[in-house]
């Protein structure tokens, strides 16, 4: 048959391409080990939203818990610092030792103790360290320290007869002042009465005045108290 076309059917020829050309396969994914999780891209960038505003709102809060916490807000035991010496009343004033001759000069080292009126130490307190001749009692001495808790104070004048001082707050108080250079001329007992008040606070009070001139009165200080002025004859 020269001359005549051969001709394969169309149907024929789709088929038998489809099956020499491979169709395409799916891309296969690597296994994921058993104890990973994935997440979505976008699921983490929220995470890391979240945490960010967290960490934020919590530097906040701790920046105004400090400011609160500061001079203006005070711990309660700084407050408690504050109320006490709010409550200080201040006590000032002089004592002198005049001569003969008129002329006056500060009583230097003369001793001024103050106790509260309406309260009892127990035990009472010794004598030494409270006489102008004993050296002064040092801040951390024991009978010191108890002096400070009971309400009372002690201190020395200076060399112009000058002492300033504070009670710890408003009130009546006892105030003692012995010279330091006057003596008694009777160098015998004190006043009964005094010795009977001292008794009260002190152990032994004759060790107490010794033979030095003093002055024992009651007074109500508050602030604006005038100034405890006493004077002493040779």
């Amino acid at each position: 048959m020269e001359g005549t076309d051969f001709h394969i059917p169309n149907t024929e020829l789709e088929g038998s391409l489809e099956l020499r050309v491979p169709s395409p396969q799916p891309a296969r994914l690597a296994p994921v080990p058993s104890d990973t999780i994935l997440f979505p891209r976008r699921m983490l960038y929220v995470h890391a939203a979240i945490l960010f505003a967290t960490a934020l709102a919590a530097f906040g809060l701790g920046y105004l818990s400090g400011r609160g916490s500061g001079p203006a807000g005070g711990n309660s035991a700084t407050q408690d610092e504050n109320a006490v010496a709010q409550k200080r009343v201040p006590v000032e004033g002089k004592v002198l030792l005049a001569a003969a001759g008129g002329k006056k000069s500060g009583d230097a080292d003369a001793a001024i103790i103050i106790l509260p009126l309406n309260k009892t130490p127990s035990p009472r307190f010794p004598p030494d360290g409270f006489c102008p001749s004993d050296p002064p009692l040092s801040s951390v001495d024991r009978t010191s320290k108890r002096m400070a808790e009971f309400g009372g104070v002690s201190e020395r004048a200076d060399a112009g007869g000058d002492f300033s001082l504070f009670v710890p707050e408003p009130g009546s108080y006892r105030i003692l002042i012995i010279s330091h250079k006057s003596s008694r001329s009777d160098a015998g007992t004190p006043d009964t009465a005094d010795l009977s008040i001292l008794r009260i606070y002190f152990e032994r009070p004759t060790d107490l005045l010794r033979s030095f001139k003093y002055r024992l009165m009651t007074k109500e200080l508050k602030i604006g108290t005038a100034p405890i002025d006493v004077e002493f004859g040779e």
